[in-house]
């Protein structure tokens, strides 16, 4: 979980300036017992800019639409 954590962190760093980012968070991977990274975006244009994979954990790209405060 601390790899995961640190991975996040890095590509939290990474997408800072992608417009469209709405949150990145850790959940589960593909394969029992892993991580992945999970970015939600506003857009498909968004998505686009979003790596395959970062510090060895799948990434996975939701298109959520646009976030706002209630």
């Amino acid at each position: 979980m601390d790899r995961a954590i640190a991975a996040q962190s890095e590509l939290a760093n990474a997408l800072s300036s992608v417009r469209g980012v709405n949150g990145i968070g850790v959940g589960a991977g593909r394969v029992p017992g892993t991580y992945a990274l999970y970015v939600a975006v506003s857009d498909k244009r968004a998505a686009k800019s979003i790596p395959d994979s970062c510090s060895g954990l799948d990434v996975v790209v939701d298109v959520v639409g646009r976030v706002s405060h209630l």
